[in-house]
C-alpha cells in the first residue's frame, strides 16, 4: 500500500496545512474563521499573482453573492495575524501574496485497510458472526448434559 503525501506552506514563522484547514504561527494554532483561511489559501496557492477583488470574491464565496466589503474585512483579519507585509494591495485591482513561500511534503502513514468498504466485506463479516453464534448456542445446548424430556401437563389419555 503506498504512503499518501500532502503538503504544508511554509512563509516566514507561519505554516498552513490545506488538508486540515490550520495556519500554525511557530508551531501553535491560529484559529481563523473559515472564510478567512480560505482567503488565505486561495493567496498563497497564487502568491506572487495579482487576485483581483472579483476572482478573490468567486473563489471564497462560489456560487454566493456577497459585497466587496467582506473581502476587505477577510483581509484585515489576515493582515492582523500575519503582519503587513505579506499581502499587498493594488488599489481597485486586487491583492497579491508577497512573501516567498517554500512548499513542504510529508508522507502519511498508510491508511489502514477498510474491509467495509464493499457491500461483500459486511456481508462476509456478518456471516462470519452468525455461524459463530449459531455455533456457539450449538455447543451450548448440547454439551449441558441434561436431555430435555417431554413432560405430560394433562391426564387426559385418549384410547386408540
Amino acid at each position: 500500500m503506498s504512503k499518501q503525501r500532502k503538503h504544508l506552506y511554509a512563509f516566514g514563522d507561519f505554516r498552513l496545512d490545506p488538508l486540515a484547514g490550520i495556519l500554525f504561527h511557530h508551531g501553535v494554532h491560529v484559529p481563523l474563521p473559515p472564510k478567512v483561511l480560505r482567503t488565505l489559501l486561495v493567496l498563497v496557492e497564487q502568491r506572487g499573482a495579482l487576485l483581483t477583488k472579483d476572482e478573490l470574491m468567486k473563489a471564497v464565496w462560489p456560487d454566493t453573492f456577497v459585497e466587496e466589503g467582506n473581502l476587505t474585512v477577510n483581509i484585515h483579519a489576515l493582515r492582523k495575524v500575519l503582519g503587513d507585509g505579506l499581502i499587498e494591495t493594488v488599489p481597485r485591482r486586487g491583492y497579491r501574496f508577497t512573501a516567498p513561500v517554500q512548499v513542504e511534503a510529508i508522507a502519511l502513514p498508510p491508511e489502514p485497510a477498510r474491509v467495509l468498504r464493499s457491500p461483500l466485506g459486511a456481508w462476509t463479516i456478518l456471516a462470519t458472526v452468525c455461524l459463530l453464534v449459531a455455533a456457539g448456542l450449538w455447543l451450548t445446548r448440547s454439551g449441558s448434559g441434561d436431555e430435555s424430556e417431554l413432560m405430560r401437563l394433562t391426564n387426559n389419555v385418549a384410547d386408540d
